[in-house]
């Protein structure tokens, strides 16, 4: 009866600590949510930028460099990259949710008024963020167009 039982508790314990093999290898992100509606542009304002990510390997985020990425899909260029928190004292996470925070982007216009400053006729602009994440092994996750969220112009 005694050994049935260290059979049982070993089992039991050999199957909590196996990983998830139903998440995807290379990373995944979703959009969970902002902090609110809209921006004063030209990095006067921030937002909070939640998402949930998964990673069979569980190999996200470095010693030293970023490796979460935030783009401008109007223009393509980078507005900021963040390194992945790593704690030395816990095992690898596999999934989980983090929360970015993330300066406000320019206002483009179409004509000769110069971008990031006042126009006399444009009061604000729908704008999208674009996130994306790699792991250790240099795999790229999806590349997660947020929701659109308001630019104030002026």
């Amino acid at each position: 009866m005694k050994g049935f039982l260290l059979l049982i508790a070993f089992l039991a314990l050999f199957t909590a600590c196996q990983k998830n093999d139903n998440l995807p290898s290379v990373p995944k992100i979703e959009f969970l949510g902002f902090s609110k509606e809209s921006l004063v542009q030209n990095g006067q304002d921030s937002i909070l930028l939640r998402f949930a990510y998964q990673d069979l390997e569980g190999d996200l985020g470095y010693e030293s460099g970023d490796n979460i990425f935030i783009y401008d899909p109007r223009t393509g260029q980078r507005l900021a990259s963040y390194q992945f928190p790593l704690d030395p004292n816990s095992p690898q996470t596999q999934e989980g949710e983090l929360q970015l925070i993330v300066y406000s982007a320019c206002c483009i216009y179409q004509d000769t008024v110069p971008n990031c400053g006042p126009h006399p006729s444009v009061f604000n602009e729908d704008f999208s963020y674009e996130l994306q994440l790699i792991d250790q092994a240099g795999q790229a996750s999806n590349r997660l167009l947020c929701p659109p969220i308001r630019l104030l112009c002026q």
